[in-house]
């Protein structure tokens, strides 16, 4: 049975094309499912075992632990497929999970930060004209500029900043990426900090990534959300700010100039048009 998980993640890997944090987040909660079901039937020797019933049990316990809605439909798409891997390689014939409704769940408006708000928080980084306060004022304005993700952030590498063509290429996978523009003032805050103060900030000239900590080696997506939190507190704006508050204000600004869905799409990197779809409509009035 462990085998068949093996292979699974091969799967999401090789075929999928799933991200690292894509890829964890399956790994985890198909484990968990995993746990339950030799909690449940400790003599279980095959998946063909599984029935709907079971998966029905599963839901109503995350539901008694007080997962949240979002969670728990997450959590449940990642068995369900897993689920629909294993019928499809013919490791089992019927698929326990097909007949099950994806759960329903609310989803909160996100924060969509102001013009004001936006201002405020750069006013709060400008005035640390430091060597780290270029990379923080570059970090931020790159994130404000494309919507990216802290964790794709974190991947840039300095050869992916094309400042003359004002573009950023985004790797979505090791063999995927998109190309994003960035605004003129973007590009040039990256060009002095490239040029000028990461070269102070680096511990050894042969360091590829883009945004180095105080030890000089890659920023890591847990620092960025230090960084970018620590600013949003000296600006007043709140403890909720973080990387996915820049990316939603970044739709809305995109929804509100009119841009296509298809172009936002991949702008964003959605791996679906209906998460788009979902998140334009969240912001649309914004």
């Amino acid at each position: 049975m462990n085998t068949y998980f093996e292979d699974y993640q091969e799967f999401l890997i090789q075929e999928r094309r799933c991200s690292q944090n894509t890829l964890s987040a399956y790994q985890n909660d198909v484990s968990q499912f995993i746990s339950f079901v030799f909690n449940e039937k400790p003599n279980i020797i095959s998946w063909s075992e599984i029935e709907r019933a079971d998966l029905d049990i599963y839901q109503r316990q995350l539901t008694s632990r007080e997962y949240a809605d979002s969670t728990i439909a997450r959590k449940m798409a990642g068995v369900k497929s897993f689920f629909s891997f294993l019928t499809d390689a013919g490791h089992i014939t019927a698929d326990p999970g097909k007949s099950i409704p994806s759960p329903r769940f609310t989803t909160s408006p996100p924060r969509i930060l102001t013009n004001d708000e936006i201002e405020a928080l750069f006013a709060s980084i400008i005035d640390s004209p430091t060597p780290r306060g270029i990379r923080d004022l570059a970090l931020v304005s790159i994130m404000n500029s494309t919507g990216m993700r802290a964790s794709e952030v974190s991947n840039l590498n300095v050869d992916d900043v094309d400042l003359d063509g004002a573009a950023v290429r985004c790797r979505t996978t090791a063999l995927k990426f998109r190309l994003i523009p960035i605004d003129p003032n973007t590009a040039s805050v990256l060009r002095e900090y490239v040029h000028d103060s990461r070269p102070q900030l680096i511990s050894k000239p042969s360091e590829s990534s883009l945004f180095v900590n105080h030890r000089g080696q890659r920023l890591t997506r847990q620092g960025i959300w230090l960084i970018l939190k620590s600013y949003a507190a000296k600006a007043n704006l709140g403890d909720d700010i973080t990387p996915h508050t820049l990316r939603h204000s970044y739709l809305a600004r995109l929804v509100r100039n009119g841009t296509p869905t298809s172009d936002i799409k991949e702008l964003l990197g959605h791996a679906n048009i209906s998460t788009t779809h979902l998140y334009s409509n969240l912001v649309g009035d914004k």
